[in-house]
């Protein structure tokens, strides 16, 4: 079953980017970033494709972006939607 979703593993979004021209032009644009979840679902890396504004993202020193509490309330709003196939 193919199901809409807002987080994507990082190697599959870095696959996507080497492969897709219309994401690969998206990401260069420096409107999205890559923000890691804040609770793995996994070892891997999972995120999102988040809007960079302040009211989606917040950059703290030199640490990693992470989601505004806003963002994480309103993921369809702020993050590129990705088609994942769902087992049952």
């Amino acid at each position: 079953m193919i199901q809409q979703v807002h987080h994507i593993r990082a190697i599959h979004g870095f696959e996507l980017y080497k492969s897709n021209k219309a994401f690969y032009d998206i990401c260069n644009t420096g409107n999205f970033l890559f923000v890691n979840r804040d609770e793995p679902k996994t070892d891997e890396w999972w995120g999102y494709y988040v809007i960079n504004h302040p009211k989606y993202v917040i950059c703290e020193d030199m640490k990693s972006p992470r989601l505004t509490e806003y963002a994480k309330n309103n993921l369809a709003e702020c993050c590129l939607i990705f088609e994942a196939e769902i087992d049952d």
